[in-house]
């Protein structure tokens, strides 16, 4: 199926296709390559992406955690031609093994003030374990100019019976399920675990919630 698409594309053209169709990106934001705007690099990163239920292998892109905006990298006659994607068309795209998707007009998640990609980081039949990756703009003046500081936050979001959940504490996990209070509590008493990568902690909490349930 890659190999067809991508032989497609080859074709027809990149350019050519219905990913022209967003605005040129220009970045506003004077900042440096240790304080940017982007998900993990300042440089563009291999990806691909569902675009208008047409999938797309192999391209340049970044996603823009400030703007919560895919930006594609096209080749033109001198150098690089960079677009802002329309968001509502990508149903979810994939920065190396990361993959993300699109929650455009969930209600559930609506109401806790978030909509647009989300990085699915555990799934299964039952539930569903989300980061909701953002940044935010802070302005300085270093050397009478001025500069923008970008920080990153993440938040951790769980899809059970088709409910989005924010799971900021323990309390909140106990709150969703009182029948394992008892397994909640012990999980959280590896705090060495939560401080060095709460990824993998939020991972094998709702893994081994998702084993009990079933």
């Amino acid at each position: 199926m890659k190999v067809s698409y991508l032989a497609f594309d080859s074709i027809v053209n990149i350019e050519n296709t219905n990913l022209i169709n967003g605005s040129r990106f220009t970045d506003n934001y004077r900042s440096t390559k240790q304080n940017h705007r982007f998900f993990n690099s300042y440089e563009f990163l291999t990806g691909s992406l569902i675009y208008e239920a047409q999938p797309f292998f192999d391209l340049n892109i970044k996603y823009d955690l400030y703007k919560d905006q895919v930006i594609l990298q096209l080749p033109n006659e001198k150098n690089y031609f960079n677009v802002n994607l329309i968001t509502d068309k990508i149903s979810e795209f994939k920065i190396g093994n990361q993959q993300f998707k699109n929650f455009k007009n969930h209600a559930s998640l609506l109401k806790l003030n978030m909509t647009g990609f989300l990085e699915i980081i555990h799934s299964s039949e039952v539930l569903n374990l989300y980061v909701k990756h953002k940044k935010s703009r802070k302005e300085v003046i270093k050397r009478n100019r001025l500069e923008h500081l970008f920080k990153a936050r993440k938040s951790y979001l769980l899809l059970y019976n088709d409910i989005f959940y924010l799971i900021k504490s323990k309390k909140d996990v106990k709150r969703i399920f009182p029948n394992f209070t008892k397994f909640i509590n012990e999980h959280y008493t590896n705090s060495g675990l939560l401080k060095r990568n709460p990824d993998i902690f939020m991972v094998n909490l709702f893994k081994g919630i998702n084993q009990k349930i079933r």
